[in-house]
This record gives structure tokens, C-alpha cells and sequence, in this order.
């Protein structure tokens, strides 16, 4: 009958009992090894010597041990147990077989629960292709010769799984057909449950070399490279000529192929479709991409596809009912853009955006109105440019009625004579006392009747323009409706515009405190503001003249009378000889007490400038 089949756990050398015996194979820490692979540090325990085999004869089959143990292999240091010899008697031998075979199966328990070191965890979890298995004798009490030779069988099969599984670790494919047709011959044996273990342990190897290649796959599909990824499974289709490995890897080589077809039917589709709506540049570059992916035949495909698409004419989009209603919105949102620079009597700039504005209009009709606005423009900005000029020219004493903004930003209307007049203001009398009026704020009521209405339809346009409506019926021109509406609503916008009232209370202030001595560095100040910070209010932009005039002049030629020098009281004012007026000394005076007798004369500095000043004195002994 056999032996026991042991394999050397390190490097799967085939182990009999007759090298335990000789000295070369050992056990160590409940492993079997080699003479070569024996540790040097570990306990070793040498084979328990087996007593001989008993002859059996020819006409009775002798009794065996009927435990069997599984098809993986305990530790190789405890042996299965030989044969008993028949007894005389058999009921007593077969109790004491029992009892025996129940303390050696106690003693297999104990040993491998309790021996098994930390160490011997680790090592058995990195050694995982080592193959170590135990095959006792198989059992032949009451077995049939069928049984008998099926048992012989499978552990033949068997020995030669282990042997190619050992001779050869890294071919999966001789490895998995071996072992298939170990679990063919055992089927039925004791052995099937092992062979069929070690069939399942080459599946799993499949299976983890199917998942490192299925991630570099992913990794090519993630980089469009799809050549790549069919080239791998190709490639890996030819590594194991068994179906457990081809079958698989076939499968997943269809689906990366359904894959590629998959994305060059989006690919056309959205090609094609560029193509149709006349986008060349971005049916390019789909093409370009299906090339990127290495396969052969596609960007060809895509080429023929395209030459047979004719690029779709262009609809035209849908009429807008609304469409006339929305142009002429906007072109009256444009036309509003000339009342910033009409607000500051900037009448050429206004005359530049209605040009533009013709020039873009597309709409008949508002192109005929809009070359009508530019006409009347055009004849107010030239109104402008003549009446201006005429208001220095006013001679005092003379009426006239007089259109102006006042300081709140609203019109007024004043019907009186002319008191003072200079380059950039008129004074005008107002009840008992008089209004000053820069020329900046003057209406084109005014205006018109100094050109002696010469200009009527000008004037006209530049008073609706500008807010004022009564001046627009003076003048008897009938101009369109939204000319007055617009310029209305324009007026009492920069009324109520924050800037424009700023500008408007800074320069007021300004105006009354410029002829004060004390308060005239502060007026300067005042102008400088305007010409600076507010230089962009409509406001300033029309008084530009009146205001520059007055913060460059102001403060240069003081005049200080008399009356405004403060002196000791050794002093007096009054009338000396040809001289009106004069602080005059009351006696003469001693050197020592000169110190405690002058006259004090204040005015207003402005700042980094320079200050000269002359005086009329005179003496005895001048």
C-alpha cells in the first residue's frame, strides 16, 4: 500500500519517510522542510520511526484505522498512524483501536491549536505559493477494489499536481490543467476536497491578474488611448491556453472593442452634426480625437461621413413681434446720451453721439427722425456759438428779461436792469438789492433776445433741450413732442442730482465770501474745489470762465482802506493836509517809546504765495 506524501514547505520538494529517517528532512515549528530549507534557529524534530508494515494475506483484507483525515495536511511532525496487526480477539482490539486512534486525533487537536507561534502566522501569510499537503494511505477496511483503485487513482493524479505546481510556479495554465484533471480523477475520493482547494487558488490568481491589467486599462481609457487598452487584453489573451483565463479576457476584450464602437458612433454623431450647422473647426476636431485614439479605420470612417454631408443654410431667426417696439426703445435710451454734454453747453460733443447714433441706425424711419435731431443740433450748437459771446457786450442800465438757474438748480426769471457786468458775470438789480448771475447759468430765452430771435427754430431747440419749455412757446416753433419731455425730465434729474447741488452750494458760498478780506483765502479755496474734485458736474463745465477767473486772480492785488488798519491809541484817524484819510501820530515821539505806537494792517495768505506791500506814509522830515 502507500506511504505518506509530504512536500518540503519552502521549496515543495517531495519528502519521504525515508529522509526523516536518514536526517534529511526534519520538522521545525510544526513544518516540514527540506535538508536545504531546514531553519537553523528553529526547534526541529526528527520523524518518529513507523513500525514495519504488516503482511496481509491473500484471502483476508486486515483491518484498518477507519478515521480519515481531511485532504490538507496537519503538521508533517505527527505522522499518520500504521496499521494495527489483527488480534486474536477482535471485539477487545477493535475498542483498543478506537481508544488509540481517539488520543492521537486529541493530540493532533492540541498540537495545532496550541503550538502555532506568532511567527509561524506571519511566515504561513507570506508563503503562499509554498504547497504543502498530506496524503495518508487511502483506507481499504470494508472498501470495495473500485474504491480501493479510485483512491489510487486521485492521489496519483494528485502527486502529479503537486509536481508541476513545484517544477514549474509561475505557468498558471499547466498548473490549472493538472489540477483539473486532479479533481476529475478524485471526484468521489477522499482527495477531491483538496484538489478542488488548489483549483480554486489558481482561479484566484487568474482573477488578481485580470485585475492588474484591467488598471491599466482604465488608466489608457482615462487618456482616450483606446489602441493601448485593446492591445493589452490582446496581448493577455495568448498568456494561459486554458479557458478559465481565455474565456474571461476574451469577454472583456469584446467589451472594450463595443467600447470603441460605442464612442465612435457618439463621435460621428456629434461630427456629423457640426458638419450640418457649417462649425468645420469643430468637426476637425472630433476627427482629430478619434485619430488620438490609435485605432485604425475611424478617422477614416469620419472622413467619408463628412463628405457626404451637404452644411445646413443658415434659418433665418424668427421675427420678433416685439421687435420694432425694443429699436426704437434703444434708440431713444441713445438719443438720451446728448444730455450730459447739452447740460454743460457742450453742444459739438452732443452733435458727435447723434451722428453716431445715425450711422448705426438700421430702422428707416428712426434714420429719417434721427437726421432730423442731428439738423436741429446742429442749429443750436451754431445758436450757442454766436449768442454767448453777445453777453459781455450788455451796457449798464439796460432791461432785460432775464432767464437764469438759480442756486437751488430750478428756472427763474428776472425782468429788471443791468447794475454791473463784466467777462463771466452780469449783476442785475433784485427788488432793493441785486442778484449776480454767471454766464454759465443765463437760459436761451435770454439769449434769443439778445440775437434779436434771428434763430428762432435754434433757440427753440436749445430751450426744450435744456428744460424750458416757456421759452419754446415764446419763440412759436413747433418742435417734436419728446424734445421738451426728455429735456424736462434731463432739468430735474441734475436738480436732483447730489454732484450738481455740491457744485452749485460750493459756488454760491464761494461768491459771497469773495469779496470779504478775512473770508477771501477761504472763497479761493472754494473755486480750487470746483476746478478740481467737481471739475465733471455739468455745473462747473458751463461756469469753467467765471470760476477759473476768480481762483487765479483772487488774493493777488489786495486794497485795504483805512478804515480796515487797527492802531495804538497814540494814533487817530481823520484828515491830513490833502489826504482824506489817514491814522495820524498825536505828537512826536521818543525812540524808547516808538515800540508801543503803530498801526496794524491784516489781510488773507494764500498759500505758496508770494505777498509785496505798499504803503502812503509820510513825515515832517520825510
Amino acid at each position: 500500500m502507500g506511504r505518506s506524501i509530504v512536500y518540503c514547505d519552502k521549496c515543495g520538494q517531495l519528502l519521504k519517510e525515508e529522509d526523516f529517517r536518514q536526517g534529511k528532512a526534519s520538522t521545525a515549528d510544526n513544518r516540514n522542510f527540506c535538508g536545504t530549507c531546514r531553519p537553523t534557529n528553529s526547534t526541529t524534530t526528527s520523524l518518529p520511526k513507523l513500525p514495519p508494515a504488516v503482511k496481509v494475506s491473500t484471502s483476508r483484507i486486515p483491518k484498518q484505522p477507519s478515521q480519515r483525515l481531511g485532504s490538507l495536511s496537519p503538521p508533517a511532525s505527527t505522522p499518520a498512524l500504521p496499521a494495527e496487526p489483527p488480534a486474536k480477539s477482535s471485539t477487545p482490539m477493535l475498542l483498543i483501536g478506537i481508544g488509540i486512534g481517539v488520543v492521537v486525533i486529541g493530540l493532533i487537536f492540541v498540537m495545532m491549536s496550541g503550538s502555532r507561534t506568532e511567527s509561524r502566522r506571519a511566515e504561513e501569510s507570506n508563503q503562499t505559493q509554498n504547497v504543502v499537503a498530506f496524503h495518508p494511505p487511502p483506507p481499504v477496511d470494508k472498501s470495495s477494489p473500485e474504491e480501493r483503485q479510485l483512491e489510487e487513482t486521485a492521489r496519483a493524479a494528485c502527486v502529479k499536481a503537486y509536481g508541476i505546481r513545484s517544477s514549474r510556479p509561475q505557468d498558471l495554465a499547466a498548473q490549472w490543467r493538472a489540477f483539473e484533471e486532479a479533481v476529475a480523477a478524485s471526484r468521489g475520493s477522499s482527495y477531491a476536497g483538496d484538489a478542488g482547494s488548489q483549483l480554486e487558488k489558481i482561479r484566484r490568481r487568474f482573477a488578481e491578474e485580470r485585475e492588474a491589467v484591467e488598471a491599466r486599462t482604465q488608466d489608457a481609457l482615462s487618456r482616450d488611448q483606446l489602441k493601448t487598452a485593446i492591445a493589452l487584453w490582446e496581448a493577455e489573451l495568448k498568456r494561459y491556453d486554458v479557458a478559465e483565463w481565455t474565456r474571461p479576457a476574451g469577454a472583456r476584450l469584446e467589451e472594450l472593442k463595443a467600447e470603441v464602437e460605442r464612442r465612435f458612433t457618439v463621435a460621428l454623431e456629434a461630427a456629423s452634426e457640426a458638419k450640418r450647422r457649417g462649425d468645420e473647426a469643430e468637426a476637425k476636431n472630433i476627427r482629430a480625437k478619434v485619430a488620438g485614439w490609435g485605432v485604425s479605420g475611424y478617422p477614416e470612417k469620419i472622413d467619408q461621413a463628412l463628405a457626404a454631408i451637404v452644411p445646413d443654410k443658415p434659418k433665418p431667426p424668427a421675427e420678433d413681434p416685439d421687435k420694432a417696439a425694443k429699436e426704437r426703445l434703444a434708440h431713444l435710451n441713445r438719443w438720451k446720451e446728448i444730455f450730459g454734454p447739452v447740460s454743460a453747453r457742450d453742444y459739438g460733443e452732443a452733435v458727435k453721439l447723434l451722428e453716431k447714433l445715425l450711422a448705426d441706425t438700421k430702422d428707416e424711419q428712426l434714420k429719417k427722425d434721427c437726421a432730423r435731431d442731428l439738423e436741429n443740433l446742429k442749429l443750436a450748437a451754431a445758436f450757442l456759438a454766436e449768442a454767448v459771446p453777445l453777453l459781455p457786450k450788455v451796457p449798464k442800465g439796460q432791461k432785460l428779461a432775464w432767464t437764469f438757474t438759480d442756486p437751488a438748480g430750478a428756472l427763474a426769471r428776472l425782468d429788471d436792469v443791468v447794475l454791473k457786468i463784466d467777462a463771466t458775470r452780469v449783476e442785475v438789480k433784485w427788488e432793493e438789492g441785486s442778484r449776480v448771475i454767471p454766464f454759465g447759468e443765463v437760459g436761451v430765452a435770454t439769449l434769443n433776445e439778445l440775437t434779436k430771435g434771428k434763430s428762432a427754430r435754434a433757440a427753440a431747440v436749445a430751450c426744450a433741450l435744456e428744460g424750458d419749455e416757456e421759452g419754446v412757446r415764446k419763440t412759436g416753433v413747433a418742435l417734436p413732442d419728446y424734445y421738451a419731455v426728455l429735456g424736462r425730465e434731463a432739468a430735474e434729474a441734475r436738480a436732483r442730482d447730489e454732484r450738481e447741488a455740491r457744485a452749485r452750494s460750493l459756488f454760491y458760498d464761494a461768491e459771497r465770501d469773495y469779496f470779504e478780506i478775512s473770508e477771501l483765502s477761504g472763497a479761493v479755496t472754494k473755486y480750487k474745489t470746483l476746478l478740481g474734485e467737481l471739475a465733471g458736474t455739468a455745473f462747473v463745465r458751463r461756469n469753467r470762465a467765471a470760476i477759473a477767473a476768480r481762483s487765479e486772480g483772487g488774493g493777488r492785488d489786495i486794497l485795504i482802506p483805512t478804515s480796515e488798519i487797527l492802531s495804538t491809541p497814540g494814533f487817530k484817524l481823520g484828515k491830513f493836509g490833502k489826504v482824506e484819510s489817514a491814522w495820524v501820530s498825536q505828537a512826536d515821539l521818543d525812540v524808547p517809546k516808538m515800540k508801543d505806537n503803530y498801526v496794524e494792517i491784516g489781510f488773507p495768505a494764500l498759500a505758496d504765495t508770494e505777498y509785496r506791500l505798499w504803503i502812503l506814509a509820510g513825515g515832517c522830515c520825510a
